[in-house]
């Protein structure tokens, strides 16, 4: 019989320290992306990617991705420098009840991606692994200043499959703010830099979660480039 992924056979508990054993994966990626320049102020980004490959005994492992956006860069207020982006990413969900891991592996580091706080909602198997998205989003940034650059996203998430502690798939409302600024250079050396960030960001949780109580993450930085 064919090997068929599911929960008892993706994954193991070792009873010498009573934890979860993942066998090894090996995977091809192909994709393609394409960055065209419609007009002076209309630009896209399309990219697609595929995955196929295999864990250790056997099991069939396929993924999909697809990260689709137009930005408009507005001839209004032009000291701001302003832009408007609305884009589709998707990635698809591993089904634990079909015969093939189908969930997206990142090939690449992991990254807080789109958000940072939506990473703190997966599970312990997949920290920071942006998987099983299905996401609309629109973002607004503008330069007010030379040294001062901000940026507000909108996000709306689902789950293309429905296996969160919840009883639905939908992941809820994400909203961003971040600000990127330059305090200085050439302050103590040639060519060094002292920058910073802020980002605030905000979820509300749909019914994929148990809990509806809206979530907040706040971080800033310093930093010193030399």
């Amino acid at each position: 019989d064919d090997p068929t992924y599911s929960a008892t056979t993706y994954q193991t508990i070792d009873p010498d320290t009573d934890m979860v054993k993942t066998p090894a994966l090996n995977y091809n990626t192909f994709g393609l992306r394409v960055m065209p320049k419609f007009t002076d102020t209309i630009e896209g980004n399309f990219e697609a990617a595929y995955q196929i490959g295999s864990y250790d005994g056997g099991i069939p492992k396929t993924g999909y991705m697809a990260d689709i956006s137009m930005k408009w860069h507005m001839p209004v207020f032009k000291h701001l420098k302003p832009s408007l982006s609305t884009g589709w990413y998707y990635l698809s969900g591993k089904d634990m009840n079909a015969r093939r891991d189908e969930g997206w592996t990142s090939p690449f580091a992991r990254s807080a991606g789109y958000s940072s706080i939506y990473t703190t909602t997966l599970s312990y198997e997949d920290a920071a692994r942006w998987s099983n998205t299905n996401m609309y989003y629109t973002e607004l940034t503008a330069s007010p200043f030379q040294w001062l650059k901000t940026s507000l996203s909108v996000g709306y998430l689902l789950a293309p499959v429905k296996d969160g502690i919840g009883d639905g798939n939908e992941k809820g409302w994400l909203a961003a703010f971040q600000a990127d600024f330059k305090i200085g250079k050439n302050l103590l050396r040639k060519n060094d830099a002292l920058t910073g960030q802020f980002r605030f960001e905000t979820l509300k949780p749909g019914d994929y979660y148990s809990d509806s109580d809206r979530a907040y993450y706040i971080r800033w930085e310093i930093a010193y480039i030399f």
